[in-house]
């Protein structure tokens, strides 16, 4: 038990614990890190609380709430609000915690902060594509297509240049497309 205490601090993923009402009952040193907040200040609160966005219109939490209720692992990323004001882009899991019997007792949270990635990919949007590939030395003609549904680091589903499909197979060298 104490080296799992042990591994949940030294993450660089924040993490959550909070009761069956969502209240917080401890936060990791990553979470304070990404959230501005201190367990101190966490403890007691609610996330919804603490860093809720505004981004996120009802239906994203009664989603989750449900998924989360009915005893089953939630997933997104979701924007949320940093103390400072700030916000930030997390890769949020959150599953509820059992007791003997079944009934939920608690429920963790694991984020992968997103938002240094996120800005990375916003240099790959359409309006951007081209700046991207000419730093590399590559044509000024570059289209690429994106599924937004697909993991975070697999969003590009096409890339093609100068109206060549690229082959997610092949090997490419400077030059050579």
């Amino acid at each position: 038990l104490r080296m799992q205490s042990a591994a949940l601090v030294a993450t660089t993923n924040s993490f959550i614990i909070t009761d069956r009402t969502g209240a917080i009952t401890w936060v990791n040193p990553a979470f304070t890190a990404q959230s501005g907040y201190t367990l101190e200040e966490a403890l007691g609160n609610t996330p919804g609380t603490l860093v809720r966005s505004g981004v996120h219109d009802p239906s994203f939490y009664i989603e989750m709430w449900a998924t989360l209720l009915g005893g089953r692992v939630w997933m997104r990323e979701v924007a949320n609000r940093r103390k400072d004001g700030s916000l930030h882009v997390e890769e949020l899991t959150i599953a509820p915690v059992l007791d003997d019997r079944g009934v939920i007792t608690h429920f963790v949270g694991l984020g992968r902060d997103l938002t240094a990635q996120k800005a990375l990919e916003q240099q790959w949007q359409p309006e951007g594509s081209s700046r991207a590939f000419l730093h590399l030395g590559l044509s000024d003609n570059v289209q690429y297509t994106m599924d937004e549904s697909r993991p975070a680091g697999d969003r590009i589903t096409s890339i093609t240049i100068d109206g060549q499909p690229l082959d997610p197979a092949a090997t490419y060298t400077v030059g050579s497309v």
